[in-house]
């Protein structure tokens, strides 16, 4: 038995001039050729099941069916049926776009514009970008007064600077070094953060998490060309050092980086990243960065701040707010006048735009790591946290654990116990001696979880 839309298209077939059949008087008015160029503007996310809809303002917003089907509508596109296969241009397009214009991947990616690309075997929609930063001839006195006052008490640290921030404008293609700025708090080390995040596109995020391993998930930082970490979100822990380290090493020269969204599956992906670091030049606020290793060396420049007068006064909201647009547009008089300097021989580097430089002091800090400090590194990579026992039960799981290290900073019998109480004072929140009625024992708890 055949059912209603059988019989309509088999009278049709058999009309010797079809379009002039009467099913068509309705339809063959409004029949249009279809064309790709009348979807060009619409992708498929089959991942999420939902439309990614061209806004007149150049970005790309999700939409449902039936909003899609509207906005069609409006174009003058038809919605009456075929009455040989029921569906209308409408429906042509959409079974185009999901077989032609579907998508792995969609939303915003540091350093590329709006629109669809290909990286890794992916197809991505880029839905938003960063804002124009126009780079004309200009003033730039004031900028670089700042500057001067911030990084100049070390000529080679200040056109270090220099050199780095016309890579990350001017010579995106080169691998670019992880930056750090140490100096005392209000020396103006996380403004200068400002002025380089305003020059990227005023887009930036917090890495901590993700980059100490304290979360896999990490879309949100591949909407943000500058990864910023402050001392309000930094750990000493020695996991989370050795994790750090290893991903500045990715960033600085991995091109490919692995997105996680919840309840999304994980993508490759290649986003433009600069990271920088604002930290307080005091040893323990260093100590969040990862060992100086050689392997590290080339990929980080390490810049001391020195707090000095400001070119502007900035006693109030107004003129803090003047100050702000004074170096926003010296910013880009500065950029226009680096795209020209050249690199010094001596500061030349084969793969970054200029070779790493660290400030000797910070240097210095750095490397200055205690006995205390080891042993609790030690702890924290070698013993299951919470941890009670005595010292020398301790020692002995240390001893075998890591033999070469411990064999130097154990250096006479009783130097576990030393330390562990030295450790208490340092650090009263984590380590504690508890005395039994035969011997003394030590309570270690792991580091609290920060925010970040």
């Amino acid at each position: 038995m055949t059912n209603s839309s059988q019989r309509k298209a088999i009278a049709v077939a058999n009309d010797p001039n079809p379009l002039d059949h009467p099913l068509f008087s309705g339809f063959r008015q409004e029949m249009v050729q279809f064309s790709p160029e009348l979807v060009k503007h619409i992708y498929f996310d089959h991942q999420r099941n939902r439309y990614l809809y061209g806004a007149s303002d150049g970005s790309y917003i999700a939409l449902p069916l039936s909003d899609v089907k509207r906005r069609l509508k409006k174009l003058g596109i038809s919605n009456a049926r075929d009455p040989l296969t029921e569906l209308s241009l409408i429906d042509d397009c959409l079974l185009f776009v999901q077989d032609n214009q579907s998508i792995q991947f969609a939303g915003p990616l540091a350093g590329y514009p709006c629109g669809m690309v290909e990286q890794c075997g992916n197809r991505i929609l880029v839905t938003s970008e960063a804002k124009p930063f126009d780079i004309v001839e200009g003033e730039y006195a004031v900028l670089l007064e700042f500057l001067d006052g911030l990084l100049g008490h070390n000529a080679d640290q200040l056109e270090t600077f220099l050199l780095w921030w016309k890579g990350i404008i001017w010579e995106r293609e080169k691998p670019r070094q992880a930056l750090v700025i140490g100096g005392e708090p209000g020396s103006g080390k996380s403004l200068l953060q400002k002025i380089v995040s305003y020059t990227l596109g005023g887009r930036s995020a917090k890495p901590y998490r993700y980059l100490t391993g304290r979360t896999e998930f990490n879309s949100e930082l591949f909407g943000a060309e500058h990864l910023i970490i402050d001392d309000e979100s930094a750990s000493t822990d020695h996991r989370s050092r050795e994790s750090l380290g290893n991903e500045i090493k990715q960033i600085a020269v991995g091109s490919e980086h692995r997105l996680h969204a919840k309840g999304r599956d994980a993508i490759m992906l290649s986003p433009f990243w600069v990271l920088s670091f604002s930290l307080n030049d005091e040893e323990e606020n260093l100590q969040v960065l990862p060992r100086m290793e050689k392997s590290l060396e080339d990929k980080i420049i390490l810049l001391q701040a020195r707090k000095s007068p400001l070119p502007m006064p900035t006693n109030t909201a107004e003129e803090r707010s003047q100050f702000w647009k004074r170096l926003c547009s010296d910013a880009s008089g500065l950029l226009y006048v680096l795209k020209d300097m050249d690199v010094p021989a001596d500061k030349r580097s084969e793969r970054y735009v200029v070779k790493a430089f660290h400030h000797p002091e910070l240097l210095r800090a750095l490397r200055n790591t205690s006995k205390e400090t080891e042993l609790l590194e030690l702890i924290e990579t070698h013993i299951r946290l919470p941890f009670r026992g005595s010292a020398a039960s301790l020692d002995g799981m240390l001893r075998t654990a890591a033999p070469q290290q411990t064999s130097q900073l154990f250096s006479f019998p009783s130097a576990c116990a030393a330390l562990l109480g030295r450790l208490q004072k340092i650090h009263p929140e984590r380590v504690e001696s508890v005395r039994s009625k035969s011997n003394r024992e030590w309570c270690i708890a792991p580091e609290k979880e920060q925010g970040g």
